[in-house]
């Protein structure tokens, strides 16, 4: 549920700076996950650009999973902006999360 917790954080967060989440052509869940990755598309309110952002989940083994607790981060397609999951009442990830949201801002934003 942590997980789930931290990718509604980020969304919510993407919110208040007026991006908005959208979801590749037939996916209607956001929480999909597909070959160990999570897609969305980050679009700004009033430009209409978009970043397309992945989460990656990792197996403790190295094997294939869908599990949310099995999300290790969440990066810009083009490497540019990266979080990585950390406790979610912690000081790294509150600051990290805010980090992340202003470098796809600043990604969108002309």
């Amino acid at each position: 549920m942590m997980s789930k917790g931290r990718i509604l954080d980020i969304k919510t967060k993407f919110e208040a700076a007026n991006l908005r989440v959208m979801l590749p052509d037939g996916i209607s869940d956001l929480f999909d996950v597909q070959n160990e990755v999570i897609r969305w598309l980050v679009v700004d309110e009033s430009s209409e650009k978009g970043v397309e952002i992945e989460f990656h989940l990792f197996d403790d083994l190295g094997g294939p999973t869908t599990k949310l607790t099995d999300i290790l981060y969440v990066v810009s397609t083009d490497r540019k902006a990266k979080l990585y999951f950390d406790k979610r009442e912690s000081s790294e990830w509150r600051e990290g999360l805010t980090k992340f949201v202003n470098q796809i801002k600043s990604m969108v934003v002309v």
